[in-house]
């Protein structure tokens, strides 16, 4: 059977594309230029299903054809934008991210690469563009749908349940949709990049490929129904953020909107469909697989080698570069592979599958061997590998929780039942992973003084009972709230409360300009429950609020408390701009900030721990800005890396961070029988005589209380 060329369907591509890469480039315009891929997805689900379907129909569907048609379409441009990858990332990655990038590009030669970075790496957030090969998620997803969906259909007809089809594949859509959309409240990661939770999106273009649904014929209901499907493609292009609940229900419209139009396109070709079958449309559709394939490891490499995010001027010329290098791809790389082998050629089917093999292992080997080797060091000076070598570990805690991205209910409730069962004296470390990078400097020292140190750690969530957060500034973040109000709860109650430090990233915040321009797509709004107000002024007395009733309830039970400031916050990467600056002799100083810029970008904050402070007479503030800033701020002094990534601490950097730190303890509470008058005060230092707020030991300088 022939199968009719559709040009619109290359225009579709090209929308696809289009938003993908102008999102990826950095233009707010195309906020959710990520639905690309959603695209993508529901038009391989269509043609493939589409040649399935019409092989199954003549007898004549073979599992080997339809692989080897796979690899010929789908290896020659994959293998050689890896190969060119690793070339250039040999010259400029350090070695920790040559590994890195050597075991995604075998997971990305074994189509795992969905499974690899749902465990390292946000696509979201942290720092996407330090992964060259990132975008190799989606083709994983995909691949593993054509090794589920080919035995899928063949048993459908060997079975002669064709007739039953339709109503299997909706089914099939319902199930993982409904798990998408599930999962976003367990595993966001998950639900993202998972097959079982995009297998819906394929398969809503295979349900078109079967020719069973309704056509639409009339004219006048195809127009309006074909502009109505482009808008609901459009519209999540500029209308969404990296911070929507995505995919799930909110995949939807896009999906939707990309299979309506090419059901519609199968009897009818409305305006729409040749607006997009216009010779722009279908130049950048032909072109779309390779420009999807290099216009990342492009923006990717220029982020590592600048280590900062790409200007205007330089966008617009990666976008040209990525469409010049992606038509040389499909006229010199995917056209002249794509020559099919004649059906009744099986002898050169099995060579295509087997020489495909050879090339991925091959690929995959290296890829294996560079991480043998453990990224070349050598190519180094010892002075940059020992930076570059440096790790971070995860705290040791010994009472309490850290959640890093998932709060579950149920694991927060054991780890609350947990504290509460031990009686002992404690100190309590509260906060985000800005408290987190303390926890193994401090934990020794409250258990030199005889107490337990307690961790209530959710990274990313600003210890603020009765306030809501964005995420950045899109949704509400309903897990931050619900974790500090529960925070704040068991805090009024716990048996053996002697302290508290309280650690966080406050200042990050959407609207405060922070050190070197650096935009964070993580800063956030905070809001007072029930209401929302997204200003930075709202935000900050939002904050005030919060840390004001966190004063006033520790107070009240005669609990000192600490608040921790920032650190400073770095306009690149501090390790791997310090290891790049050794590797090429550079001074250190352009790494660093000045201490001025530091001090005014955190001026909000600190007027709101001013307030804190006259309010409550044993809440204290400590400042480590002069301590890690001598005068300018290096992440790295006397040999060590003080700062791992943009702002958070080392060891060693949180060690000198906390040089002049004194732990907030208030006396062990007086025997109930004890004579009255005789017995220290909570929150005394002996008996009545008002405890120090903020004497340093011996030779430190004091907390910072302004």
């Amino acid at each position: 059977m022939h199968i009719k060329y559709r040009p619109d369907i290359d225009g579709l591509r090209a929308v696809a594309v289009g938003a993908v890469v102008l999102f990826h480039a950095g233009f707010v315009a195309f906020s959710g230029g990520f639905i690309g891929v959603d695209v993508f997805f529901v038009i391989s689900g269509y043609l493939i299903g589409r040649a399935l379907f019409a092989d199954a129909d003549d007898n004549r569907l073979s599992i080997a054809r339809f692989y080897e048609r796979r690899f010929r379409r789908i290896l020659p441009a994959l293998l050689v934008v890896i190969t060119v990858t690793l070339v250039v990332a040999s010259f400029v990655l350090l070695p920790s991210e040559l590994v890195s990038f050597s075991k995604s590009m075998v997971a990305s030669t074994l189509f795992g690469a969905n499974f690899y970075f749902q465990v390292t790496q946000n696509y979201f957030g942290g720092v996407p563009l330090s992964k060259p090969l990132l975008h190799m998620w989606s083709l994983a997803v995909e691949e593993q749908y054509y090794l589920v969906w080919p035995i899928a259909v063949l048993l459908l007809y060997r079975f002669g349940l064709t007739r039953w089809r339709t109503p299997l594949i909706a089914l099939a859509i319902i199930l993982s949709l409904t798990a998408a959309e599930l999962m976003l409240g367990y595993s966001p990661k998950t639900s993202f990049y998972m097959l079982p939770a995009r297998a819906w999106e394929l398969l809503a273009g295979a349900i078109i490929a079967t020719g069973d649904l309704p056509a639409v014929r009339r004219r006048t209901l195809a127009e309006a129904l074909s502009a109505l499907a482009l808008a609901l493609i459009l519209a999540p292009v500029v209308l969404y953020t990296e911070t929507i609940r995505f995919p799930g229900l909110s995949a939807v419209p896009p999906v939707l909107g990309t299979a309506l139009l090419i059901h519609i396109g199968q009897s009818v070709q409305s305006r729409t469909h040749r607006l997009l079958s216009l010779p722009p449309f279908l130049f950048i559709g032909l072109i779309s697989y390779s420009l999807y394939l290099w216009h990342w490891p492009i923006f990717s490499l220029h982020f590592i080698v600048a280590q900062r995010d790409a200007t205007t001027a330089e966008a617009i010329a990666m976008l040209a570069l990525s469409v010049l290098v992606a038509w040389g791809s499909w006229r010199f790389i995917e056209r002249p592979f794509r020559r099919p082998v004649p059906d009744r050629a099986p002898r050169r089917t099995i060579a295509v599958l087997l020489a495909s093999a050879f090339a991925l292992f091959a690929v995959a080997g290296a890829g294996l061997a560079i991480v043998a080797l453990r990224g070349l060091p050598q190519r180094l000076p010892s002075a940059a590998r020992f930076v570059d070598r440096q790790r971070t570990q995860p705290p040791e805690i010994q009472l309490g929780c850290m959640f890093q991205g998932e709060l579950r209910p149920d694991a927060v409730s054991r780890c609350f039942e947990r504290v509460r069962r031990d009686p002992r004296g404690k100190i309590v470390l509260w906060g985000d992973s800005f408290a987190r990078h303390h926890i193994d400097v401090l934990s020794p020292r409250i258990r030199a003084m005889g107490l337990v140190p307690v961790s209530f750690i959710a990274t990313g969530c600003l210890p603020t009972p009765g306030v809501d957060a964005t995420f950045g500034r899109g949704r509400i973040d309903a897990r931050c709230g619900e974790f500090s109000n529960r925070v704040a709860a068991e805090l009024a109650t716990m048996p053996g409360l002697r302290g508290v430090v309280v650690g966080a990233r406050w200042s990050n915040l959407a609207g405060i300009d922070f050190p070197g321009g650096v935009r964070d797509p993580t800063a956030r709004y905070l809001m007072p429950h029930g209401t929302d107000i997204r200003t930075l002024n709202n935000s900050i007395g939002a904050l005030s609020s919060a840390l004001s009733a966190i004063a006033a309830a520790m107070d009240r039970r005669a609990v000192p408390t600490t608040f921790i400031d920032e650190p400073p916050r770095y306009p690149r990467s501090a390790k791997g701009c310090i290891a790049r600056a050794m590797w090429s002799s550079r001074p250190l100083g352009i790494c660093g900030s000045d201490i001025v810029e530091q001090r005014r970008f955190r001026t909000p904050t600190v007027r709101i721990f001013d307030a804190a402070l006259a309010a409550s007479p044993r809440i204290t503030r400590y400042d480590p800005l002069s301590l890690l800033c001598t005068p300018r701020c290096i992440p790295f002094q006397s040999g060590h890396l003080l700062t791992y990534d943009y702002d958070h601490l080392t060891r060693a950097g949180s060690a000198v961070a906390l040089r002049g730190f004194v732990l907030p303890v208030s006396p062990p509470r007086a025997p109930r029988n004890d004579p009255a008058g005789t017995a220290a005060r909570p929150g005394t230092g002996t008996a009545g005589t008002p405890a120090d707020r903020s004497a340093p030991r011996p030779g430190t300088p004091p907390p910072d209380r302004r």
